[in-house]
């Protein structure tokens, strides 16, 4: 399958999108600053944003598969050394250079080795793991439930019982209702599904439920993206830009909150500029570190590069 700049833009944009929301608002609200930049206060709609296209595209892929093993290894080897290698320098950055309260315990580092250490009792390195756990889960369930399309459905149906009647498996069995944006992603790829406008009407009414018009909005934008059938010819130079944003993504949002935080917090320190001078060379800096990450591990480990294929 060829590349398509819109999945990229997405892709790179949802990334993008958090992060400067972390340096601009988030930043501020952790360490009792008093200045704050409302500019980017949205950006934390990336997630929902990155969690309707992880939906799309695993639907899209999924069906392409050789096997079961081989949905399996590619999932692995496109997360886990990737996340290794950037929790593990995280670690290090918080723990020996960092301040304290952004530092986990010895143990909690070993138990980040299995990405849903939330959920085995653990505190993430990152507080920015939380929605790569989110993620892995759905990964490991993916198979039933694309094989298995009535039961996609269901989740989706408990998600709007649970309005109704909260219950913590409920919760669990719809991956804290985010199970709804996944849904929406494998139903914008879906050609052949009963009951299409019914499904969609619940997806929606269950979202602004959960999480409220910022999100039924944000929603409904990639929806109506989505359904544009219309190309959008761009220069050569935009789309290699566009690329590159949605290369690095993984890494970037791996990355670039405690790391981020130590930068603008220690050139704050040091030499004492403003903040809207000192976020755009952090944003710089993560960039490039999560390129030399992109380049040294995430293409190294790829499934196509061991496997050529």
């Amino acid at each position: 399958m060829g590349r398509n700049v819109k999945y990229d833009l997405l892709r790179g944009g949802s990334a993008l999108f958090v992060m400067l929301y972390h340096y601009t608002c988030r930043y501020f609200e952790i360490f009792n600053e008093t200045k704050n930049f409302t500019l980017f206060k949205y950006g934390f709609l990336g997630v929902p944003i990155f969690f309707i296209l992880s939906g799309f595209l695993i639907s899209r892929s999924f069906e392409n598969e050789s096997s079961l093993s081989n949905y399996f290894l590619k999932r692995f080897l496109r997360i886990y050394p990737t996340y290794i290698s950037c929790m593990i320098l995280t670690f290090l950055v918080t723990k020996y250079l960092f301040i304290t309260e952004r530092s986990v315990s010895n143990l909690d580092f070993i138990l980040n080795f299995f990405i849903i250490s939330d959920y085995i009792g653990g505190s993430y390195v990152d507080s920015a793991y939380w929605s790569l756990a989110i993620e892995v889960v759905f990964y490991l369930i993916a198979p039933i439930l694309l094989n298995r399309r009535f039961l996609f459905a269901a989740l989706v149906l408990i998600s709007f019982l649970n309005i109704y009647i909260s219950h913590y498996v409920f919760n669990v069995l719809t991956l804290f209702n985010w199970i709804n944006f996944f849904y929406l992603g494998f139903q914008l790829h879906s050609k052949n599904f009963k009951y299409k406008s019914i499904l969609y009407a619940l997806i929606f009414f269950n979202i602004y439920e959960y999480f409220g018009a910022q999100y039924l909005v944000v929603s409904t934008v990639i929806f109506v993206i989505f359904k544009l059938r219309s190309k959008v010819y761009l220069p050569i130079n935009i789309v290699k830009a566009i690329q590159f944003f949605a290369d690095i993504s993984f890494p970037l949002y791996l990355l670039h909150q405690n790391i981020g935080y130590y930068l603008i917090r220690k050139i704050n320190v040091i030499f004492s500029i403003p903040y809207y001078f000192i976020i755009p060379l952090v944003v710089c800096a993560l960039f490039l570190i999560s390129y030399l990450v992109h380049i040294t591990v995430e293409n190294k480990f790829s499934y196509k590069t061991i496997y050529g294929k």
